[in-house]
């Protein structure tokens, strides 16, 4: 088996490399990434969605 190089990883042009957020823009793919970015930003969104539900309720 041959090791890998950085020069194996790391993509050589422009066209090669990819945006997290334009990895995949179906809904199925937000919600099953392993993406920690994407995680990340699902974890902010429902936190500031659930929360200004519960203030609503509240009222």
């Amino acid at each position: 088996m041959k090791a890998r190089t950085a020069q194996d990883v790391i993509p050589d042009t422009k066209a090669e490399q990819v945006s997290y957020l334009r990895a995949g823009i179906s809904l199925r793919s937000w919600l099953l990434t392993t993406d920690h970015k994407r995680i990340a930003i699902l974890y902010i969104l429902s936190i500031t969605f659930f929360s200004s539900w519960a203030a609503r309720r509240r009222r």
